[in-house]
């Protein structure tokens, strides 16, 4: 599993994506689309695949996210 994040893109680069990759690996939905082949700002390719495949309601992932980052915090 992997979640883009605007964070760790400003200070790696291999995290660094294009807004139209990281759409395109959104919709990259099994029986409907082929997997998003795409490239970071290291020239690295990598696959992706829609989401859904490991967490249907992405909620719970930006939870976990914002927990990690904020773990003092009682807001969720």
């Amino acid at each position: 599993s992997y979640l883009f994040n605007s964070c760790k893109a400003k200070e790696m680069e291999s995290e660094n994506f294009k807004m139209r990759d990281v759409v395109r690996s959104a919709f990259a939905i099994p029986t409907y689309f082929p997997a998003a082949e795409i490239e970071n700002a290291k020239g690295q390719e990598m696959v992706f695949l829609d989401g859904t495949v490991w967490a249907n309601d992405p909620t719970s992932e930006a939870i976990r996210f914002a927990e990690q980052k904020c773990p003092e915090c009682d807001l969720y």
